[in-house]
């Protein structure tokens, strides 16, 4: 593998998310707050797919405290 660093698949910078997007954020909390190592050989785990997708840095805990923030702000901005 090599060590580049790869850009989020979600850019938060365009000030809105789309419907597929929310909806993987939404996943993305439920697997880091039922189950945050890996469950499947063919599926990374929850903490590498928050990096991947949201350029998220931290552990497990860090993450979704993260999430949580990020989904709070993102409801607040769509109630304005």
């Amino acid at each position: 593998m090599s060590s580049t660093k790869t850009k989020p698949t979600i850019d938060l910078a365009k000030g809105f998310v789309t419907q597929v997007e929310w909806y993987k954020i939404l996943s993305l909390r439920f697997a880091l707050k039922i189950h945050p190592l890996k469950m499947s050989s063919k599926v990374p785990a929850a903490t590498t797919l928050g990096r991947r997708t949201l350029g998220l840095k931290g552990n497990a805990a860090r993450m979704l405290k993260d999430i949580d923030s990020l989904i709070e702000h993102i409801k607040q901005e769509n109630n304005a």
